[in-house]
């Protein structure tokens, strides 16, 4: 009782207090006042827009001087800030100093900002821009940390109560001076060296009809997370232990609009930025959900990730998921992938090139120790329409990085028959391996894999110049069409080749599995799968399990692994049994 009474006194404080508020200046940067109000609602307001809380911020040099919450009431627009002279967006760029910066709805409060700024920047893009000083100048980085935007309207809460979204016309009429620069327009950015920073519990939406994005290499971003080597300092610039926590975020509008991205500007020349974590949010973008382009320390788990490509756009490839990182990052580092839905993975590209991939990972350093561990995923809802005759994309999980072990155990992968034929070895199939670097390793074990695709290269496995996988074990591939062709390329060469499923396991890969190979998971009695492969009824009972991974205890829920024999796929069977084969006993 004691407790609950002191939450209730803390809440009642809280809110009785908002009406005595002050700006920021006046609060002395949180030397003498913690908060302050903004917009129009039951509080007192300090500012009618976001606008001047951001110029008030700017306006102390030194930065903050204590802990200090924002607090949003009602709805807000953010509009051209300085139209014609390259500042397009809102701002905070002023030094931490070891304290934190929130951004929150008051108690009670359900706000929405929209912007609807036509100019972008001349330096780094963003409707709302945290870690610069200048927004017409790239090398205008400030160091900050602990900076948070926080939409739950509770303390400490998880409800999504705050949203972040633009007009159709965003950023839609780029300066000159930025347009020749590439013009890469972000609602939301995290830019340079915002350490321990990011953004938990909003909705954030970017909804522009771009016109000038018409070229395919034009990129739009919802939520970016950017490093920059800067150019004035020579320093190296980036963000450390972000994160994305509890939102849904979407980036609809745009050819190549992506959700949430991690990459920059510049040639980084020392290690790069180390702890990401993503977790828990529902992410879609037109061509991408997430873009890692930066090489660091990821845990990206819990999510669903989507993305939807309606336009017919020639040469992009379409992915909810890809890891492209770029700068040295040498060293060890380890990217967890695990608990992740992909259940929309659609294009509808129409030329050569194009085409759609469920987890693209290709970008790893050269380094010792690099790993890829991609566990418990659920991949499903590929759609590839409306392409021309051409060489085209279609893949389940990709790896092409020469420097890193790939762990691929647990995932489930149903994968319908696509209208495109690919004529490259390696640009179809459910799991592809292209590494060119003898020295990798390779695991997938304990998978389900349900791939209908048909075609003389339709390949299951595809390992291209590297030696030959020796720890496929325990997988569960389906694969009816592919009868008489190529069950698994390898090598791309005659030599290598699988053309049975009998074959792949006379070389040496998922003998441990055979009593259950070929079996179509979403068919099989007296169990019953949904399209994600993930069960709905009881235990197939020709798929009697596999040896266990000792580091996966729990499946996509959280279920406990059986310990001697756990099913494949990303979904544990709760009442998993097996034959049991008893010895003769005598009983008294």
């Amino acid at each position: 009782m004691k407790r609950a009474l002191s939450i209730a006194f803390i809440v009642l404080a809280l809110t009785s207090s908002m009406g005595f508020a002050a700006t920021y200046s006046a609060n002395g940067a949180g030397a003498t006042g913690a908060y302050s109000v903004i917009g129009t609602g039951p509080f007192t307001s300090d500012y009618a827009s976001l606008e001047a809380a951001a110029a008030d911020f700017q306006s102390v040099g030194t930065g903050l001087a204590g802990n200090y919450t924002f607090y949003f009431q009602g709805n807000l627009a953010v509009n051209n800030i300085v139209a014609g002279v390259g500042q397009g967006g809102v701002f905070f760029g002023r030094a931490t100093n070891g304290f934190s910066l929130t951004f929150k709805p008051a108690s009670g409060e359900t706000p929405t900002i929209t912007f609807g700024i036509l100019d972008d920047n001349n330096g780094p893009s963003g409707g709302w821009l945290i870690g610069t000083n200048n927004p017409q100048a790239l090398d205008s980085t400030v160091d900050m940390s602990n900076v948070v935007i926080d939409g739950s309207n509770t303390i400490g809460g998880t409800t999504r109560d705050l949203t972040i979204n633009t007009t159709t016309n965003f950023a839609t009429s780029l300066l000159p001076a930025h347009t020749a620069g590439g013009g890469f327009p972000v609602l939301l950015h995290f830019y340079g060296d915002v350490d321990n920073s990011g953004i938990k519990n909003c909705n954030v939406s970017l909804n522009t009809l771009d016109t000038f994005l018409a070229t395919p290499a034009r990129s739009i971003y919802a939520v970016r997370f950017g490093h920059r080597r800067n150019a004035t300092t020579l320093t190296d610039e980036v963000p450390d232990n972000d994160f994305v926590r509890n939102c849904n975020i979407s980036a609809v509008g745009g050819r190549q609009a992506q959700g949430v991205a991690w990459t920059g500007s510049g040639t980084l020349v020392t290690a790069s930025s180390v702890g990401t974590l993503v977790e828990n949010n529902t992410i879609i973008g037109r061509t991408r959900g997430m873009l890692l382009n930066s090489n660091r320390d990821y845990i990206v788990q819990n999510n669903v990730l989507r993305c939807n490509q309606t336009d017919p756009l020639g040469g992009l490839v379409s992915t909810p998921f890809v890891h492209a990182a770029a700068g040295p990052g040498t060293g060890t580092w380890t990217m967890i992938i695990r608990n992740n839905v992909c259940d929309q993975i659609q294009s509808a590209a129409n030329a050569a090139g194009g085409g759609v991939s469920g987890m693209q990972l290709t970008g790893a350093p050269a380094g010792t120790g690099t790993e890829y561990q991609v566990y418990n995923n659920i991949l499903t809802g590929f759609v590839l329409s409306n392409p021309a005759t051409g060489d085209f994309v279609y893949r389940g999980i990709e790896t092409g990085s020469s420097f890193s072990s790939i762990e691929l155990h647990h995932n489930s992968i149903n994968m319908p028959e696509s209208v495109a034929l690919g004529t490259t070895y390696n640009r179809v199939g459910a799991v592809v391996a292209t590494s060119t670097n003898a020295a990798n390793t390779f695991a997938a074990r304990n998978n389900i894999i349900r791939y209908l695709e048909s075609g003389t290269l339709g390949a299951i496995y595809v390992k291209a110049n590297n030696t030959l996988p020796t720890q496929c074990i325990g997988n569960n591939i389906y694969a009816p069409n592919l009868a008489g062709s190529i069950f698994a390329r390898l090598n791309n060469n005659a030599v290598a080749q699988r053309a049975t499923l009998a074959g792949w396991q006379a070389s040496g890969e998922d003998t441990a599995a055979g009593r259950f190979q070929q079996v179509d998971p979403t068919a099989t009695a007296p169990g019953a799968w949904d399209a994600t492969l993930h069960f709905v009824g009881g235990l197939p009972s020709p798929m009697k399990g596999a040896v266990p991974l000792a580091s996966i205890a729990t499946d996509i829920d959280g279920d406990s692994r059986a310990f001697l024999y756990t099913y494949p796929g990303a979904d544990e069977q709760l009442n998993f049994s097996l034959p049991i084969e008893l010895s003769v006993f005598s009983a008294d």
